[in-house]
């Protein structure tokens, strides 16, 4: 089975009107085995104060199946060939709109966000 690029981002149908706390930009590329344990800690950690945005590196293994399996807790995702790790990143930065961003990748296992704080901070004007 051949992976297609698209140009156009997948995810949620409707968007979001309102911005989220954090942004958890998670950075893939041919990592169907770690990817699925990774998006289950972050669907499990995660709440209406995050958005998630996965950004894939034109994966041929089957991380975009794994991806598409959590599309309904995905707020923007793409795969497509990019130019390494940090071009990746940036690309999450691009569209995300948190106060915050998270970077994880795969390998990672997200244990906690700390909104409370987070939010605290972001009173007390502390970016």
């Amino acid at each position: 089975m051949e992976d297609t690029v698209s140009d156009a981002p997948q995810g949620v149908e409707e968007p979001r009107t309102e911005a989220p706390l954090v942004s958890i930009v998670c950075v893939l590329l041919n990592a169907a085995g770690p990817a699925r344990p990774l998006l289950e800690s972050i669907v499990a950690n995660s709440d209406d104060n995050c958005e998630l945005i996965v950004i894939d590196g034109g994966s041929t293994d089957g991380t975009t199946e794994v991806i598409e399996e959590f599309a309904s807790h995905i707020d923007y995702w793409i795969s497509e060939p990019d130019r390494g790790l940090y071009h990746a990143m940036n690309k999450g930065i691009a569209v995300a709109r948190g106060e915050y961003i998270l970077h994880v990748n795969a390998g990672d296992t997200l244990l906690h966000i700390p909104t409370a704080e987070l939010r605290e901070c972001l009173r007390d004007g502390i970016q």
